[in-house]
Formats: C-alpha cells, structure tokens, sequence
C-alpha cells in the first residue's frame, strides 16, 4: 500500500516540478522583448512560419496542463515531445522567407 501511494506521490512531485520549469519557460519566452519582436515580423506572413509557435506553444500549455496527469510525467518524456518538433525545418522555412522579403 505505501508502495503504491509513494509512486502516486512521486508522479505526482515530479510533474509539479515540470509544471514549474514549463511555467517559468512560458512566462520567459512570452514576455521576452524578443519574442515580442518575432511576433510582430511573423504577424501577416504565412502560416508555415507560424508552425514553429504554434508547436512550442503547445508543447508549453501541455506542461502547465491544470491537470497534473495531463503533463508529462518526467522530463524524459517532455525533451521526447519537444524533440519531435522540427526545430531546423521551421527555422530554415522561416529564414528563407525572411531573406525573400529582404530581396524584393
């Protein structure tokens, strides 16, 4: 029985502490002068540069879910869906559109 309820307890520690780094990741990255400024150059550009906030936004609320079985249970598992975002494609998407928009 105790087994059981320090496992239970254990998840349970362990989101709570994803959810804090998720939350401060959150609170940075949205209130950073410099996300500001990327917001306002993708604003009206296409949606496949959006694609890259879009993931990370919502690989973010997954780890601030309000429910704590909704978040990732160890930070394992949070890198894996993070990962699964393809960083290198949306940032070459967005580049090669920036440099067209700089040309003409």
């Amino acid at each position: 029985r105790w087994g059981k309820l320090y496992q239970k307890n254990e998840a349970l520690r362990r989101s709570v502490d994803l959810y804090g780094v998720g939350k401060v990741f959150l609170t940075c990255l949205s209130g950073s002068p410099y996300t500001q400024i990327v917001h306002l150059q993708i604003r009206g550009k296409d949606a496949l540069e959006q694609e890259f906030w879009t993931l990370l936004e919502d690989w973010l609320f997954q780890m601030v879910a309000p429910e704590w079985q909704k978040r990732p249970s160890t930070a394992k598992e949070a890198l894996k869906k993070l990962l699964q975002i393809d960083f290198l494609n949306c940032y070459q998407k967005a580049k090669t559109q920036l440099e067209k928009s700089v040309k003409g």
